[in-house]
């Protein structure tokens, strides 16, 4: 992988020095190697760090077409690149390396933008065409790498991380108040950020800039029309040929791959895959807590022993959860809900250490085969859907881990009919984000509630969408199942607890459960089928059953997590989040002082609630020390 920093102006000569600063912030990216290009008018400038995974030697940076007039800056992993590099050299095209990402001028220069549909991985990439004076900024399909921009004066300035962008002042590093708004809502809307211009470029977009215009396309979508002819031994079969594929295409490098690993069927599944395909022993890298409610070490233990995998473990311990924190915020910038950042984090690093560079990580699996307990209670609740099994109150209850199920204005206090009107569905995860931001939303301030007083958060995330039609005959799970992906999904697991937390410490998370072939395959398998005998993940469970132990395989799902903040005198990460929220909340306006004071205080005696509440308060709580960690690191007014 690779960090990129690049600059574009219409009128004015790019400042050489900021391209060579932007690069040196995102060596961590890419410890092995730099280059960048000026065009020879002075007006565009692009580079990039490298983290060699394929073809090792130096390469000339960044990569370009053979008269050099394409030239293009990648943070990619191109799976399918020897077949579109078979099919270039048959039409005449000569490559200088052995790199997967040579092939993206060549195709650009031979089938034009629209060349990105041929792609299967992972990538981000910022192009310009010399010729044409056209610029196209590029990003995967769900969002796994990540791409900004800035736009300061004359100049549109391109970056794989936010730090970047705020540390070298290309913004005026001021909070957005429209984004903090909805984030004490609901989640961050579809591609947007905490921070006043600073923009990203959407999962599956192009963002193309001629003649002085931008324009943002989608590429491609998610399409959950269901194809009702598949045969249940048919699609387990067909799950299982294109699990195995996305898996060891993703083996494939010029370095060892190794895999993380938890107590899971994902993560196990792709070690029993990867174990079975590869021509060597696989490393596995599992994580071990103090608090055994979410330690899972033993599970992993046995699971490596099964695939004859070297498992090495790193324990984390509560001062190493407290010695990461603000690092891992300032590093993600983005308010952490818990910790679980921190602790990817220290698995990414501990693999590091091992002399590990590339991984295959679980995320996706429960996005593409309905993991979340949320899709049985929609598929229950849903007649269309025609399942075998219904939930009682109380059953719904004890899924969601004893959060209020109670779907009213209470958690939603604005215009919920519009919301409804444009959905036809409230989805499940609304209700959990919705419990978890109450706390939250009664801390900001007065002025900042008036200032937003006429605004709906809830109408602005669904606008952000860009929906139109695109709902039309979906389920009530497909539709909870989109908007997840849309939003949270991009915006929080795969940014602070996937790419930022990992690259942080120069590795690379590959996802096969991602493969945009797979996804589209069960895409099209009936919500019925997924969630056979009210059993989560079913299909995956069925498909890889061979490659995983009878425990993993009959094991109820377990979300990875961290260890919960307990809020109690004697814990050293509660005394550090409530001493780092006390020392700064005078620096951000757009919470009440008191207030802040009064959650605190009333924290105090959380011995004696319900764990839900508790969950919301540790939720709360982080969340705002995360705040006051990114305003006092980075100056924001």
């Amino acid at each position: 992988m690779c960090g990129l920093f690049g600059c574009f102006s219409r009128s004015k000569p790019v400042n050489e020095e900021i391209i060579k600063n932007g690069l040196s912030s995102l060596s961590h990216r890419g410890p092995d190697q730099k280059g960048y290009w000026i065009s020879p008018d002075g007006k565009v400038g692009i580079g990039q760090t490298r983290l060699s995974i394929n073809d090792l030697s130096d390469i000339k940076l960044p990569l370009s077409n053979t008269d050099g007039s394409i030239q293009v800056i990648t943070n990619a992993e191109i799976y399918n690149f020897a077949e579109l590099k078979k099919d270039l050299e048959l039409k005449g095209y000569q490559f200088k390396t052995t790199c997967d990402v040579e092939v993206i001028p060549h195709l650009y220069e031979e089938y034009g933008i629209n060349f990105i549909n041929r792609l299967r991985g992972e990538f981000a990439f910022v192009l310009w065409d010399n010729k044409r004076k056209a610029l196209f900024a590029v990003r995967d399909r769900f969002g796994i790498k990540p791409l900004y921009y800035a736009i300061q004066g004359d100049f549109i300035f391109f970056s794989s991380e936010i730090p970047v962008l705020l540390d070298l002042k290309i913004t005026n590093n001021r909070w957005n108040y429209e984004t903090v708004y909805d984030y004490t809502h609901l989640s961050l809307p579809y591609s947007k950020n905490l921070f006043q211009g600073i923009h990203e470029v959407a999962p599956a977009s192009v963002l193309s800039i001629k003649q002085g215009e931008r324009n943002m396309q989608s590429y491609w979508d998610i399409n959950y029309h269901s194809d009702n002819q598949f045969n249940y031994e048919d699609a387990i079969a067909l799950i299982r040929q294109k699990l195995v594929e996305a898996t060891t295409i993703r083996m494939k490098a010029d370095i060892s791959v190794g895999c993380y690993l938890s107590g899971g069927i994902d993560s196990s599944a792709l070690l029993g895959i990867a174990s079975k395909y590869s021509n060597m022993q696989m490393d596995a890298f599992t994580i071990a807590f103090g608090d055994e409610r979410v330690n899972e070490s033993d599970i992993s233990e046995r699971t490596a022993k099964h695939t004859n995998a070297k498992l090495h473990t790193v324990f984390v311990s509560e001062d190493d959860m407290v010695n990461n924190f603000e690092k891992v915020v300032k590093q993600t910038c983005f308010p952490m809900p818990n910790t679980a950042g921190v602790a990817r984090y220290l698995l990414s690093k501990f693999a590091r250490e091992k002399g590990c560079k590339a991984v295959l990580s679980g995320e996706g699996a429960d996005e593409v085969f309905l993991g979340y307990f949320g899709a049985m209670i929609e598929a229950s609740e849903d007649n269309s859907i025609n399942t075998s099994f219904k939930l009682s109150e109380s059953e719904k209850q004890k899924l969601l881990g004893q959060l209020p199920l109670n779907r009213s204005d209470k958690f939603f206090p604005k215009a919920l009919a519009e919301f409804r009107s444009s959905l036809n569905h409230i989805p499940s995860w609304f209700t959990t984000q919705g419990y978890f931001n109450a706390k939250h939303r009664n801390i900001l301030s007065d002025s900042i509630k008036e200032k937003f007083s006429l605004y709906n958060p809830y109408v602005n995330f669904v606008n952000s969408l860009n929906i139109q039609n695109k709902l039309e005959n979906f389920d009530n799970v497909q539709i909870s199942s989109y908007t997840w992906i849309k939003s949270f999904f991009p915006n929080t697991m795969l940014n602070w607890i996937g790419d930022r937390a990992e690259m942080a410490n120069s590795i690379e998370s590959r996802q096969p459960f991602l493969d945009h072939e797979l996804f589209d395959l069960v895409a099209k398998i009936p919500t019925i089928m997924k969630l056979k005998g009210g059993i989560e993940k079913h299909l995956l469970r069925e498909a890889v059953k061979p490659f995983v132990t009878d425990e993993i395989y009959k094991r109820k799902k377990f979300m990875f997590q961290a260890p919960p903040l307990k809020i109690m005198p004697q814990n050293k990460l509660y005394q550090f989040i409530k001493s780092t929220i006390i020392d700064g909340i005078d620096n951000i306006p757009f919470y009440d002082k008191q207030k802040v004071f009064a959650l605190i205080g009333y924290a105090k005696e959380a011995k004696d609630l319900p764990i839900s509440e508790k969950a919301e308060l540790s939720y709360t709580l982080t969340s705002l020390a995360s705040m006051v960690i990114l305003s006092d690191h980075y100056k924001l007014t």
